[in-house]
């Protein structure tokens, strides 16, 4: 009885452990947030900070044609953004992987939901991020 009673434990431990370990997984991927305005806005300044080595994403749909403008500060100077179609896959110039942009603007492409990915460059980064549409 003893050994049917260890090995539940056992169990339910492993459960438990994997459980929580799959949580922190999923809760360390940094925060994930539809941007929207503010009745009568066109713009929109977040706040937020970012871990070292996750990655902020805020998704905004816009329209082909209009003019999307982007900008980020930080106290420690060290946060930066990409801006990509949806799906991740492609960037649109001058915010791509290896720009490491803090202010971006121009026409967008296509009728999409875009998504700005926000990052680190180097540890910790507090920052806030401002995003325009007209």
């Amino acid at each position: 009885m003893l050994n049917s009673w260890l090995r539940t434990t056992r169990r339910w431990t492993a459960v438990v452990f994997i459980c929580m370990f799959a949580f922190s997984s999923i809760s360390a991927q940094g925060v994930k947030k539809k941007v929207r305005f503010a009745p009568g806005t066109s713009s929109s300044t977040i706040r937020g900070a970012v871990i070292r080595g996750e990655r902020d994403r805020y998704y905004l749909g816009a329209k082909a044609g209009q003019t999307m403008s982007v900008k980020i500060t930080s106290t420690e100077k060290n946060a930066v953004f990409q801006i990509y179609f949806h799906g991740e896959e492609e960037s649109l110039p001058g915010a791509g992987d290896d720009d490491n942009a803090t202010n971006w603007s121009g026409q967008l492409p296509i009728d999409n939901e875009y998504v700005i990915v926000v990052g680190g460059t180097r540890g910790n980064a507090t920052y806030a991020l401002t995003i325009s549409i007209k």
